[in-house]
């Protein structure tokens, strides 16, 4: 059993939102959770992370898994961001070309220490993938991508609907911060990150 806490907590670390409003999601999950979290099918190396009780994200660390029931766990749990760990552009190959991803606005790919030039294939690929359609946020922070994929990115057709796009962490030159700048809708785009390159 969980105890809640104080709904003047609440209210101010939460911007604000009606107390009530926040204990009854509270309440809700305390007592249906456990039978809506077993709706959810089983994915192998895939995780979905919540936020005030809803499923935000979907991180895959197997892509196995994800490809062969990750349309069946979007379906269950609708999410707007998925986050692709220490994947192969291979495998993220495969994923990018399942139509069940264009639900999907933002897309994370990060691996902790990359084998050289993996950065920019995994750029390349995801450049060049059909799916998620809806693309609006994308994030490719720490691969070392350099002035290769920058230009792979700099050249997809989705670049100028992104409100977001992360680059930072990389090995990002002039020439590709250039073309990617050059690249992007700034009508659209709210967020570039080229920091630590």
């Amino acid at each position: 059993t969980a105890r809640l806490p104080d709904p003047d907590a609440l209210t101010r670390g939460l911007g604000g939102e009606p107390a009530e409003l926040i204990l009854r999601q509270a309440e809700l999950w305390q007592e249906y959770g456990a039978a809506w979290l077993g709706e959810l099918p089983a994915v192998p190396g895939a995780t979905l992370l919540f936020h005030r009780g809803f499923a935000a994200a979907a991180v895959v660390e197997h892509p196995g898994g994800f490809v062969r029931n990750g349309a069946r766990l979007l379906a269950a749990a609708p999410v707007a961001r998925v986050v692709f760990r220490g994947c192969t552009p291979d495998a993220l190959s495969l994923v990018l070309s399942k139509p069940w991803l264009d639900p999907v606005c933002g897309l994370t790919v990060t691996w902790a220490n990359p084998p050289a030039g993996v950065g920019n294939r995994l750029a390349e690929v995801v450049a060049t993938a059909d799916h998620p359609a809806r693309l609006r946020d994308l994030s490719l922070f720490g691969l070392r991508v350099t002035n290769t994929g920058a230009h792979a990115v700099a050249a997809a057709p989705f670049v100028r609907r992104l409100a977001r796009l992360d680059l930072a962490g990389n090995k990002v030159g002039d020439s590709g911060a250039l073309s990617v700048a050059n690249a992007v809708d700034p009508a659209v785009l709210r967020v570039l990150d080229l920091s630590g390159n």
